[in-house]
């Protein structure tokens, strides 16, 4: 008997950082820049209080 089998994950993270109203871009990121490194879509880089946010690995600095 063969038996395949695929799991697909998906993890949703919350995190509450506060930012000064200035100009910001941030990432999820670990110190080192590699083993944790998630941003924005390219092009959907904005983010909006108490909306949902797809990250990407390597992905754009957010907004």
């Amino acid at each position: 008997m063969v038996i395949n089998a695929y799991v697909l994950c998906y993890a949703i993270y919350h995190v509450d950082i506060a930012l000064a109203t200035d100009d910001n871009e941030f990432k999820i990121a670990t110190a080192d820049w590699s083993t944790i490194d998630f941003g924005a879509i390219v092009g959907d880089d904005a983010v909006t209080e108490g909306v949902l946010k797809t990250l990407v690995e390597k992905g754009a600095n957010m907004l």
